[in-house]
């Protein structure tokens, strides 16, 4: 069944959070560019079917990451369970490109990209010294450190 069927830009989800860009979809969940009409901020929304076996995998591992307070990571804001028929994150927005692209064919010295890859590292040991495993972080999903 096609993830975006019940979603689409300019809806309003759990009467404060709209949707405005579809980013991504990808095994089944849907990234989203949104804005929080209550804080008047960008956020990103990640989204799955309610009725998706990972749901509630999903927000458990959401309330984990709260545990880690690593700039380098987007920070949870919130979790909506069941609005439309689907089960979402709220996090920060962040503009950024993906680390396979900053890596990939690209201009960045190997100083430069030695850097990135230790600073992803390092923030990756600190978030499972926590007990939280970053998911969607691989070479597509985590933006560079700074």
């Amino acid at each position: 069944m096609d993830q975006t069927a019940a979603l689409s830009s300019g809806l309003l989800l759990s009467g404060r959070y709209r949707l405005d860009d579809l980013i991504k979809e990808s095994g089944g969940a849907v990234t989203w560019k949104a804005y929080d009409t209550v804080l008047d901020r960008a956020v990103g929304i990640q989204a799955v079917r309610a009725d998706d076996r990972r749901a509630t995998a999903f927000v458990i591992a959401a309330g984990r990451s709260t545990a880690v307070s690593d700039p380098r990571f987007l920070r949870v804001l919130d979790i909506v369970e069941g609005d439309h028929g689907h089960t979402y994150l709220i996090r920060e927005w962040a503009r950024a490109v993906s680390l396979d692209h900053v890596l990939g064919p690209s201009t960045l010295t190997n100083a430069r990209s030695t850097h990135v890859v230790l600073e992803l590292a390092d923030a990756f040991a600190d978030a499972r010294r926590r007990g939280c495993a970053p998911a969607g972080c691989g070479p597509g999903g985590a933006p560079p450190p700074g």
